[in-house]
């Protein structure tokens, strides 16, 4: 694992390559989440699982909760910024879990698969759950900082990445449509996993040296790979309805 004091020598020895990279990190995790927040008005379903929401958040608010290290001790303007845009996915998380909640269908298909005998579920009892497992999120990704010696949660902030290259492509398969999801999407998430495991690009591996062990690319094989089987799961899929109005829907 990496130290405090690497992510700071990173940042003073290479502050451009590092700014560089946290830019295209975040850029890139706008166009996915912008995506899939569209998808999800548009649609009525979210691309993400909600264990995925769950995680994601728990992130976002451990990396929120370490103010004193991205302000005081690291002190390099990139990571100031992160922590502001760690605060818009927080509020996009919870914006998504209200329109998860507010449509009839979309929460049955979250929350209802937990209702025993398969029965419909209140807004009120999918809000309870819902911010029990937002809750649940955060617990286990700030406990797993601390327990792995993750001192910036900079490698379990890799493993959000990984879980979008693989995990939507299940959802889509459970779905049996591509209702909430898009190769536009899928687009954006391919481009998100190469920059996260891309020698040389690679915001982690400007900032540590325990990121260019082989152990990371295989990881990003993976990923790619599960990039790869989102397309293939869409392109067999049957092509969506047109809108109301005749329109397509988004590709």
């Amino acid at each position: 694992m990496y130290t405090i004091d690497d992510i700071v020598s990173a940042t003073q020895n290479n502050a451009t390559a590092v700014t560089i990279a946290c830019i295209l990190v975040w850029l890139i995790g706008f166009l996915q989440y912008g995506t899939s927040v569209y998808l999800q008005l548009s649609e009525k379903r979210s691309a993400w699982w909600f264990i995925q929401h769950a995680w994601y958040i728990g992130h976002d608010l451990t990396f929120v909760l370490f103010f004193q290290k991205w302000f005081f001790i690291i002190d390099f303007w990139t990571f100031k910024v992160m922590w502001a845009g760690c605060l818009v996915f927080i509020g996009i998380e919870l914006f998504t879990l209200y329109n998860t909640i507010k449509d009839d269908g979309e929460r049955q298909e979250v929350f209802g698969r937990f209702k025993p005998n398969g029965g419909s579920i209140t807004k009120k009892e999918a809000w309870t759950r819902g911010l029990i497992g937002y809750a649940l999120g955060f617990a286990l990704f700030i406990t797993l900082t601390y327990a792995l010696g993750d001192p910036c949660c900079f490698f379990l902030t890799m493993t959000t990445n990984f879980m979008v290259a693989v995990f939507p492509a299940f959802l889509a398969e459970e779905r049996g449509s591509r209702r909430g999801h898009s190769m536009w999407l899928g687009i954006f998430i391919l481009a998100g996993t190469i920059n996260t495991f891309c020698p040389g690009i690679s915001m982690w591996y400007n900032l540590a040296e325990c990121f260019r062990e082989p152990w990371y690319y295989v990881l990003g094989v993976i990923g790619i790979i599960g990039c790869i089987n989102y397309f293939r799961v869409l392109h067999k899929l049957p092509p969506k309805p047109l809108k109301p109005n005749g329109k397509k829907r988004i590709w």
